[in-house]
């Protein structure tokens, strides 16, 4: 939870909990599906700056 809410920006790991409504543990495979949209918006940031 503490690096999906520092990927999200908020300062707040309840913040994160909030909009997710899970318990503190998230899935692996949810995880990397997530971890994987976040490298895909990155790069697409990296070639369109």
């Amino acid at each position: 939870m503490a690096q999906i809410s520092q990927a999200l920006t908020h300062s707040d790991i309840k913040t994160i909990e909030i909009y997710v409504n899970t318990p503190n543990v998230v899935d692996l495979s949810t995880y990397e599906k997530f971890e994987k949209r976040l490298d895909e918006v990155r790069q697409a940031s990296k070639i369109n700056n």
